[in-house]
């Protein structure tokens, strides 16, 4: 084989490796460390669907933190929950739902209707006090 061909063929196989590097990083999940987010989540519509699922997955984020550092004598270093939803039964069911599967995550329920113009009224004030006082929070994402 001549220095051309091997020059070619050593770089057909950067090319191909750094194709499947380029395919596997677009095609895996991106796996967030949640801890360096604050210790609370705070999920809306938490109780159906996409909400709930991710105020699952937030809770159990949590718990595999724990294992995986090796804390499983009850001190909990992962994230807490605070669910947000319209209806104050729905929200209870599912905080009794995450309490029984990871039982070292708090939960929060709020009862809050987003689309109720006194809501609106109460978020907009909210929004100037935060603004005017500069709270701190763990992280306004």
């Amino acid at each position: 084989m001549s220095f051309l061909e091997t020059a070619g063929v050593l770089a057909l196989i950067y090319i191909v490796a750094r194709l499947a590097t380029f395919i596997y990083q677009l095609l895996s999940p991106v796996r967030i460390n949640v801890k360096d987010l604050g210790e609370w989540a705070l999920v809306t519509g938490s109780t159906d669907g996409i909400g709930k699922a991710y105020a699952m997955e937030l809770a159990k984020r949590g718990t595999d933190i724990n294992k995986n550092i090796g804390f499983n004598d009850g001190y909990f270093l992962g994230l807490n929950v605070v669910l947000i939803s319209r209806t104050k039964e729905k929200l209870e069911q599912v905080e009794k739902e995450i309490q029984s599967k990871y039982s070292n995550v708090q939960v929060k329920i709020i009862a809050f209707d987003f689309a109720s113009k006194f809501n609106i009224l109460i978020i907009k004030q909210f929004v100037c006090i935060y603004v005017k006082n500069r709270a701190n929070l763990d992280r306004a994402i």
